[in-house]
């Protein structure tokens, strides 16, 4: 018998922040494509996400970074690999970055097995609504590889729990 993986994709973002708002930008193309996953998106602050990562086997989260990149250029850190979150202190555009969140969650005994960044250099975080052009670009390019990285968590995409929609505070 397989045993089914829980995957949860978070995105992390505000989207009246144009180029912030890239995380939830790609929770709704996932959508549109049938992903069999948790889906998350309108989260504000990854301090939030630990909640979701009960009972996760793998997270993904997709979050703007400002690191000076090219805008639209991809990042991809796995956390598990990560002891010091201090390493991505600047990149985050949030009071407190998703590794820190990682780190609570490891305190807490509620980190999942595997948690995956996929960051996207944004270009304009103004007030207003939609993503620079690069940064849309990105966009298919990150849903290929949660895809991928989805489909290697669990090789049989009939155990994996079906797609559900968690709300987030």
């Amino acid at each position: 018998m397989t045993v089914a993986h829980r995957i949860v994709v978070a995105g992390v973002g505000n989207p009246y922040r144009r180029d912030d708002g890239v995380g939830g930008a790609v929770v709704d193309a996932l959508r549109r494509s049938g992903l069999a996953a948790s889906l998350v998106d309108r989260v504000s602050e990854p301090l939030d996400l630990v909640e979701s990562f009960d009972s996760a086997d793998l997270v993904l989260v997709v979050d703007a970074a400002r690191s000076g990149a090219r805008p639209g250029t991809v990042f991809e850190l796995d956390l598990s690999a990560v002891a010091d979150a201090e390493v991505l202190a600047p990149t985050s555009t949030h009071g407190i970055g998703v590794a820190r969140a990682v780190q609570l969650a490891r305190v807490l005994g509620r980190v999942p097995s595997s948690v995956v960044v996929l960051a996207v250099e944004g270009e304009d975080f103004t007030p207003g609504e939609g993503l620079s052009r690069a940064v849309a670009a990105a966009v298919p390019a990150v849903v290929r590889r949660i895809e991928s990285l989805a489909h290697r968590a669990d090789p049989d995409p009939t155990s994996v729990v079906a797609r559900e929609e968690m709300p987030c505070a």
